[in-house]
């Protein structure tokens, strides 16, 4: 076996598997349903190729032909029931799914009689013997038609959706397209050596070239939305991970000055949130809602003409240096650093404009209140009885 088989049926049944989890989640989603059914359709006849590849002697070989063949059928009708669910009600869709099944059903039947009454011999790949051309004949027959069909759902599907949908429905229709011709210049092909016209051999090997890149333009096709949407994540996941360690001098100082507006609490989980790629999110919010409660407890203590830049940032360290020294702010909060457009990814880069702007490698010592005096204060607002 070779190490391109053997990456085929590894990535084959780790789709399986992911997908099995995906349904024991949402088991009442249809399209889900049948996406699943497709893989394991597809996982049941890989084994059945290789052992039948590997002792076309054997005595159960032509059953395991008929495993292999009804299962990749199996898989195409399946493929075509998902898109029939993703694409048609409910009620259109169970109808249309059982008037498919019938040719399905009459092509398996066809594999079945063939393979009792054909023994295994050394020739069962013989396209003259009329036993070994029947089955082969009526698989790629059914098979070419089922991705006809699914080509023709999905091309129905792109031009009913936007965006990276359709996009990718678009390269999928494709990817069956050529799927359908391979699966086309095979059946002639073994017409052709049936008849013994002597057809050219390289007919059936181009139908095998086109059917392997066809699999490949599919996959890419039905993997393209997904691969879109997280490298679209990755981006954000990218920006917010900078603004989070652009955002540390500012709320390293606001922290320092005013420890008691850090927010304690954290999503469930908090071990594997740290690990996970979310994680970095929630302490992007977390951080940005910090400096911006900060700024709003110092703002009392900064100019009212609302500086900018290198100006405001020396305010700001001023400002932070007296937090414990000064008396008391007087007077309500300011605006500070306040964004032209209300949303929060507008209000971080105007807090990262700010925290840049501190002078590097800036640390400043803000005094502590003494025991006494904080006792003192607490004193004073505690109502006497």
């Amino acid at each position: 076996m070779s190490a391109l088989v053997a990456v085929h049926g590894l990535v084959l049944y780790l789709a399986v598997a992911w997908k099995g989890i995906n349904l024991s989640r949402a088991p009442h989603n249809r399209s889900l349903r049948w996406v699943t059914a497709c893989l394991v359709c597809a996982a049941l006849a890989y084994p059945a190729g290789i052992i039948v590849a590997a002792h076309s002697t054997a005595p159960a070989a032509p059953w395991l032909t008929f495993i292999e063949l009804s299962c990749l059928l199996g898989t195409g009708y399946a493929l075509c029931c998902f898109f029939l669910f993703s694409l048609r009600g409910r009620s259109v869709a169970r109808a249309q799914a059982r008037r498919r099944a019938i040719p399905v059903a009459i092509a398996i039947a066809i594999l079945a009689v063939t393979a009792a009454l054909n023994p295994a011999r050394a020739g069962m790949y013989d396209l003259r013997d009329p036993a070994v051309v029947v089955p082969y004949l009526t698989f790629d027959l059914c098979i070419a038609w089922l991705l006809a069909d699914a080509c023709m759902l999905s091309r129905q599907g792109a031009r009913s959706s936007t965006g990276t949908l359709a996009h990718g429905l678009r390269i999928a229709a494709a990817g069956l397209a050529l799927m359908v011709a391979g699966a086309s210049f095979i059946a002639v092909y073994i017409v052709l050596r049936w008849s013994r016209i002597g057809g050219p051999a390289s007919l059936g090997q181009t139908g095998n070239l086109l059917v392997i890149p066809g699999v490949l333009v599919f996959l890419t096709g039905v993997c393209y939305p997904g691969a879109v949407m997280r490298f679209r994540a990755a981006r954000i996941w990218v920006r917010h991970r900078r603004a989070y360690r652009d955002l540390g001098p500012l709320w390293a100082l606001l922290h320092q000055a005013f420890p008691e507006d850090r927010l304690a609490r954290v999503p469930a989980g908090r071990r594997p949130s740290l690990l996970s790629p979310h994680g970095v999110h929630w302490r992007y919010y977390r951080r940005v809602i910090e400096c911006r409660d900060g700024l709003v407890r110092i703002s009392p203590r900064l100019p009212q003409d609302d500086p900018a830049g290198a100006e405001l940032a020396g305010h700001l360290l001023a400002a932070l240096a007296s937090v414990s020294t000064g008396p008391p702010a007087e007077g309500q909060a300011v605006p500070v650093a306040i964004p032209k457009t209300s949303n929060l990814d507008a209000d971080a880069d105007e807090l990262i404009r700010l925290s840049r702007a501190l002078p590097a490698g800036n640390r400043i010592r803000i005094p502590r209140p003494r025991r006494e005096t904080q006792a003192n204060a607490r004193a004073e607002r505690t109502p006497s009885p």
